[in-house]
């Protein structure tokens, strides 16, 4: 009987250890907007992205929504207000610096636009339409006739 349980667990520990070798194939991460939803608030379609880069941080998302929806409404203090609330909790999120520059330039604050958009590339990791929108607020910052 004691050898019939030590070759039943012999033979079931054989088994975890099969088991724990087998790859398995990898977990979709949610920080991947679908294809169908990537657009930005301009109506730009982004290029694709590869899997290894985070686009839209799930948790920073309704942050940007609700910023921009205050930005539209002319309310740019309060859309300043809730995005550095934002960097707060996401501190890495080159979307985040990015939509703060846009609502500096729109306040008039040339030199403030132009330094977040810098620190939003330089976050921006390879994200080509992260880094197209940047140029275009640099750009916007340093013409005097805008």
């Amino acid at each position: 009987m004691k050898q019939t349980l030590t070759l039943s667990a012999a033979f079931t520990l054989c088994l975890l250890i099969g088991y724990g070798c087998v790859p398995r194939p990898p977990v979709a991460t949610p920080y991947h907007r679908p294809p169908e939803q990537a657009v930005d608030e301009h109506g730009m379609t982004p290029p694709p992205v590869p899997a290894s880069v985070p686009r839209i941080n799930p948790l920073t998302e309704k942050i940007r929504a609700r910023a921009a929806s205050l930005l539209r409404s002319g309310k740019p203090d309060a859309a300043a207000q809730v995005l550095e609330r934002g960097l707060r909790i996401a501190p890495k999120d080159g979307y985040l610096w990015s939509q703060l520059a846009e609502v500096r330039l729109e306040q008039g604050r040339r030199n403030q636009a132009l330094a977040l958009a810098k620190k939003s590339n330089s976050l921006a990791h390879g994200d080509s339409f992260l880094q197209q929108k940047n140029r275009q607020i640099i750009n916007r910052a340093k013409d005097p006739a805008r």
